[in-house]
Parts: structure tokens; C-alpha cells; sequence
């Protein structure tokens, strides 16, 4: 940090910073991009897509963007 640095306190992002809303269920990130296959995000928040445990054996995860595990 050098004298010339200044802090912007209670105004929105600079440079390299990237705001982001809340996503629907399914969806997270900065971008609200889809959950990857075989993850899942409940509700709309800032969450992030947690892993799926609940498939049966003998089956696979084939679908992006789930609201539910």
C-alpha cells in the first residue's frame, strides 16, 4: 500500500471487482450459470452448487441446472 492509495467506502466495485445478483435454484456464480451435470442449488441466493448424493446404483447424472438433488 502506498500513500497514493485511496479506498471508495460504500460505493459499488472498481477495477477487478465483479458484483453479482442472487440466482434461481439451479444456477450460481457471478453469471448465474448453470449447476454442472451431477450438482444442484436450492432457492434463489448466492449459494453455491453442492454435489449430488443421491443416486442410485447402476445410474448417472445427465441434466444441468438442477433446482433439487
Amino acid at each position: 500500500m502506498t500513500d497514493n492509495d485511496t479506498y471508495l467506502k460504500g460505493q459499488q466495485g472498481g477495477i477487478g471487482v465483479i458484483e453479482s445478483s442472487k440466482c434461481f435454484g439451479g444456477y450460481s456464480g457471478p453469471f448465474c450459470e448453470p449447476c454442472d451435470v451431477g450438482s444442484y442449488k436450492i432457492g434463489y441466493s448466492y449459494a453455491m452448487c453442492k454435489p449430488c448424493e443421491n443416486k442410485p446404483k447402476n445410474s448417472f447424472y445427465n441434466e444441468r441446472g438442477a433446482g433439487s438433488s
